[in-house]
């Protein structure tokens, strides 16, 4: 396909993106010549302060949060939700793949996002709730406050922010607590009144835990 740069120029005049006050996907201004090759938004421009006069801050964006678009014949922007990135299949070993759409006129090689998986010559969504997936299709980490089990995703118990599920008690052991609680034998503890970090702590000369104020 031929590319008449100009025209690519000029679909770019109302992009990226933005709100009252970040501009958004500003990797097409700082490169226009090359942004539409690979039209993957990474970088953000981020106001300190939300006042017109505030400064900016340049941000590079989690690869979760890439937005990836394919441009048609007619230079029409399409966002793909499913897509990370492009890539190259002869430079990457795993989890590159054709997808059924095209870029510029032509198929093209992606990764999917962390909490799709590949099938069918597209990127498929598990559910909400699953952050991470095998390439089979299996969710392998939850988000926040949630825990995986036999294909469920119930909820971490009240005041504990990450956990999964211990196959011998069959209860949800915590791994980390919210502001003000510790982990305790797999449990969030609350910390004392006037304590704001504390942690579980084994005293060898009682012989007991108690949580520690740090």
């Amino acid at each position: 396909m031929r590319i008449n740069f100009s025209s690519i120029i000029e679909f770019l005049r109302e992009f990226p993106q933005q709100n009252k006050f970040d501009l958004l996907c500003v990797d097409c201004y700082y490169n226009p010549q090359q942004w539409y090759q690979e039209s993957v938004c990474k970088l953000d421009l981020l106001v300190m302060q939300q006042s017109f006069y505030s400064s900016y801050q340049l941000k590079e964006r989690d690869k979760q949060d890439y937005d990836h678009y394919l441009i048609g014949l007619t230079f029409t922007l399409k966002l793909h939700e499913n897509l990370q990135e492009y890539c190259n299949p002869l430079l990457e070993d795993i989890n590159c793949d054709q997808v059924q759409y095209f870029h510029l006129g032509k198929q093209v090689y992606v990764k999917c996002k962390l909490n799709y998986f590949y099938f069918d010559d597209d990127c498929h969504r598990v559910n909400s709730t699953c952050q991470s997936v095998h390439k089979l299709g299996n969710c392998i980490f939850c988000k926040s406050g949630m825990y995986l089990n036999d294909k469920l995703y119930p909820q971490c118990p009240e005041d504990c922010n990450q956990c999964n599920f211990n196959i011998q008690t069959q209860l949800p052991n915590c791994i980390s607590c919210n502001e003000k609680f510790a982990v305790s034998h797999g449990f969030c503890k609350q910390c004392g009144s006037y304590c704001q970090v504390c942690q579980d702590y084994y005293d060898e000369i009682m012989d007991s835990n108690y949580l520690k104020c740090y």
